[in-house]
């Protein structure tokens, strides 16, 4: 089901015109899931149980899944380019993601593509150091968040 819902997510971003005109947008909601992650708890009898092979932990993005939401913010930057400026601009965009920390890092790795840009209109706000600009992404706690808090009494329901 994971891997079905990241599936409809991306085929309702891709399927209209490859680009958008600044002049028939007006809002654009984007909503994508977290990134391939590692197992959430060791599985018996699986040679993949030992925490070693998961380098950032159970339940956490793997490098795959940070590399498919950089590519998402690429494709997100071809697909707005006309209508989102090449500096990020807190007034224009709101990047919001559950309190976990797979989701997070997805939103930080889908950003570093979405504003990963070499232009030289922003050349002088990047520190030397860094090849990505670090972006505000919003979170609130689980049980107060109310585009997560459904799901999370959907499951309860469906544990009880």
């Amino acid at each position: 089901m994971n891997g079905l819902l990241s599936q409809i997510v991306v085929l309702l971003v891709t399927n209209s015109a490859t680009q958008v005109s600044s002049s028939s947008l007006i809002v654009a909601n984007v909503l994508f899931r977290h990134g391939d992650r590692s197992p959430t708890a060791p599985l018996p009898k699986n040679q993949y149980s030992n925490e070693s092979y998961w380098p950032f932990g159970w339940g956490e993005l793997t490098n795959t899944g940070r590399e498919q939401q950089y590519r998402l913010g690429l494709f997100l930057r071809q697909r707005y380019d006309s209508v989102i400026d090449d500096v990020f601009n807190y007034k224009n965009i709101e990047v919001r993601s559950s309190d976990v920390d797979r989701c997070l890092v997805s939103a930080y790795s889908n950003l570093a593509g979405l504003f990963s840009s070499n232009n030289s209109e922003t050349e002088d706000l990047k520190l030397p150091w860094m090849t990505w600009q670090p972006l505000p992404v919003h979170t609130q706690p689980a049980i107060t968040d109310e585009v997560s808090l459904p799901v999370i009494l959907c499951h309860i329901e469906y544990l009880a």
